[in-house]
């Protein structure tokens, strides 16, 4: 099933319906579909869905509580997420939406910028000017999260292009919802990636909600291929998005992948699968498990206990960033802040 990929097919062949898995709900691997992950790849997927899931829950928490401005919940994106993140190479670049939380995570973005960010502390790469979620990871190549919605997508588009321009050896992830799918953004980066054949991967999560058409078929019209998967299977999101990375890479253009998640309310934990497959081969446990959960738990309340704690950024750091001389006005204005 994963030759419908095959750059050799026109991009009408390689669009299909079919839903591409690899792992079933008892966590039994399809052997004959796609070879099986190194045991330390399978672990740390595991480790980076469950930390995804935990922080978003704290974050929600908090949310909820008014300790934090907002949140966008991502639970039941963590394999679609974090499976899709860790097909990309190290050199590549993702344009991430609020609820890609497990992006930054499966990057190595640490518990205590999360954290900061979230509160808007002085240790905030962003200085607190940013809503919480709306992160940012340029060491980890990982574009800022932005409000204005889909708008990332024609970024994306435009990253790539740039990249074959200048000769880099680099592919561009951009990660979205199916509801950008009608939106003028989502086709006008379609167009202009599959025009240019820019290197440039399209990942989308579908829930199951809309009774529109499969997305993964609306690249035909512009000449990206399309494949769908299952969401919930992290193997499965893994190996059919390392292919589409590969595929640009090799200079054959964009593919727009379409991850099927399933609505919220199945309740679902896509990580459950996952364990039950690593347990199987012997390297897992129920004891592994609860550490695993504990650890992680109380790094949790570490990084988040001194983020609420920490002072906020100087105010006059509210005049930096914004003009290369500052004029006088406002440089008075920030000498009178640090007066103050």
């Amino acid at each position: 099933m994963m030759e419908s990929l095959d750059s050799a097919l026109p991009p009408r062949a390689v669009a299909r319906t079919q839903i591409f898995s690899l792992l079933g709900p008892d966590g039994r691997f399809d052997e004959t579909q796609a070879p099986a992950l190194p045991d330390e790849a399978l672990l740390g997927l595991h480790e980076a869905m469950v930390s995804s899931r935990l922080v978003d829950a704290r974050m929600a928490k908090l949310a909820a509580e008014r300790r934090i401005a907002m949140h966008v919940p991502a639970a039941g994106l963590e394999a679609a997420v974090v499976g899709a993140t860790r097909a990309f190479r190290d050199q590549d670049w993702i344009f991430p939406t609020a609820r890609d939380l497990g992006a930054f995570i499966a990057r190595g973005v640490g518990l205590e910028q999360i954290a900061a960010q979230a509160f808007g502390t002085g240790s905030d790469r962003a200085k607190g000017r940013q809503l919480p979620g709306h992160l940012t990871a340029r060491a980890q190549r990982l574009a800022s999260v932005g409000s204005p919605h889909g708008a990332h997508l024609m970024h994306a588009s435009g990253c790539a292009w740039g990249a074959r321009i200048a000769g880099e050896p680099l592919v561009v992830g951009a990660f979205f919802d199916a509801s950008l799918a009608d939106a003028a953004d989502f086709h006008c980066a379609l167009n202009f990636a599959g025009v240019l054949r820019a290197p440039v991967v399209f990942v989308c999560y579908e829930r199951g909600e809309s009774a529109g058409p499969v997305v993964a078929d609306r690249g035909v019209a512009y000449g990206v291929g399309g494949v769908r998967a299952d969401g919930r299977d992290v193997l499965a999101v893994n190996a059919v998005v390392a292919e589409a990375v590969q595929r640009a890479a090799n200079g054959n253009g964009p593919t727009l992948v379409e991850l099927v998640v399933g609505p919220p309310s199945e309740g679902e934990v896509p990580s459950h699968r996952l364990r039950a497959h690593i347990e199987q081969r012997g390297l897992w446990s129920a004891d592994q498990d609860d550490a695993l959960l504990r650890r992680v738990g109380e790094q949790i309340d570490v990084a988040f206990s001194r983020a609420e704690r920490a002072a906020a950024p100087a105010v006059e750091g509210h005049f930096d960033d914004v003009y290369a001389d500052l004029p006088w006005h406002l440089r008075e204005q920030r000498e009178q802040a640090r007066s103050r």
